[in-house]
């Protein structure tokens, strides 16, 4: 953060688990035609009335409404955390409770004028977020101390911020991100449990973290993850489109002049192809780590097992994806030279699974 921004803090238990169905597919074994979401364990719903599906962590950028440009505006950074599975995600949509809607409330009822909120990482329904991070231009000056308290009074327990301050009009919650930081986590026990249920994956069959650590090796680096992104609506030809910003879930390069944009053969990817001609998604993944808690503690069996990566940039789903296939090794269903193949590929439709989006919450934006 700039440190000289005004700020003020204020299945069965003897069995292998039921995973989500494959990557991009209906239950049913179909890929789901254009303009169809993906929903929280899996199944294609229809699309959203505003044309996009929602990612992860649906795309980043813009949420809260066409708004008029505010003239003389004061730009604010909100740092917030909150319990996805009460909102239907980050952006707004009509008659639904999602993260930007609520905070769209709270202005609106304390007569802020306000343009769109624009966040770092646009979280789907059910994930959820310690260090989301937004920017909103609002008109006149800012008491950011105030501003925090009010907001935590009319947000309720779901939705904290932890963080006002007044920025420069360069900012931008989405395009300065450096790195965005994300979390998995796996309850690995016979029996679910259900003070967790909201933010882990039960897996009740033993999990082979040896595996699991071989195949994450795979990912870091610059690579075509082509095979571990969803394919979103506007695609063409088998060439991803990418919308700028975003999350774990959707893309949040660069934006292009028109706010989409190729991610391809850009930056450390320069020079990569992917098979068939197409273009490839390249990411670069700077950290992975796994590592496995004891729940007994707190009177629960079974180990805590988590998943941390971080990247300066996600595709659609593209940790959710990670996540399951790493859990399809830890379980003998496909070895880490699978998984090695799977990635080399760029091939969508051999995907294995999609983890389901409790256990994912947003960390960490760096800026």
């Amino acid at each position: 953060m700039n440190s000289g921004d005004r700020s003020s803090g204020g299945e069965q238990a003897d069995g292998p688990p039921r995973l989500p169905v494959l990557a991009g597919r209906e239950p049913d074994g179909r890929i789901p035609p254009e303009g169809e979401c993906e929903g929280e364990l899996g199944t294609g719903q229809p699309g959203r009335a505003n044309g996009e599906c929602e990612g992860e962590v649906g795309s980043g950028g813009e949420a809260g409404g066409a708004r008029e440009r505010i003239a003389d505006a004061t730009r604010i950074r909100l740092v917030m955390a909150y319990d996805g599975g009460g909102f239907k995600g980050f952006a707004p949509q009509p008659g639904l409770r999602t993260v930007a809607g609520e905070l769209a409330r709270a202005f609106d009822d304390m007569n802020i004028t306000h343009s769109a909120f624009v966040c770092a990482g646009r979280t789907d329904a059910g994930v959820h977020a310690r260090g989301q991070v937004v920017h909103v231009d609002v008109a006149g000056p800012v008491d950011p101390g105030r501003l925090t308290r009010s907001l935590n009074r009319m947000l309720g327990s779901e939705l904290v911020v932890s963080e006002v301050a007044e920025v420069g009009p360069d900012f931008d919650a989405r395009h300065s991100a450096k790195a965005r930081h994300y979390r998995y986590l796996i309850q690995n026990g016979p029996v679910a449990d259900p003070l967790l249920a909201r933010s882990v994956w039960n897996v009740p069959a033993p999990l082979d973290l040896a595996a699991m650590r071989s195949a994450a090796d795979a990912f870091v680096g610059v690579h075509d993850f082509a095979a571990f992104c969803k394919r979103r609506k506007g695609s063409r030809g088998g060439v991803a489109v990418a919308e700028s910003g975003g999350s774990a879930d959707d893309p949040d390069g660069p934006a292009g002049s028109d706010g989409r944009e190729l991610i391809a053969g850009r930056d450390a990817g320069e020079g990569i192809v992917g098979p068939d001609g197409r273009e490839p998604i390249v990411r670069e993944v700077l950290f992975v780590a796994l590592h496995e808690e004891s729940l007994e503690g707190i009177g629960v069996a079974g180990g805590l097992v988590v998943f941390e990566i971080s990247a300066r940039s996600f595709c659609h789903q593209m940790v959710r994806s990670i996540v399951g296939s790493l859990v399809w090794v830890a379980l003998g269903r496909c070895t880490p030279a699978d998984v090695y193949s799977l990635l080399r590929s760029g091939d969508r439709s051999r995907a294995i699974a999609v983890a389901p989006p409790q256990g994912l919450c947003l960390m960490r934006v760096d800026y």
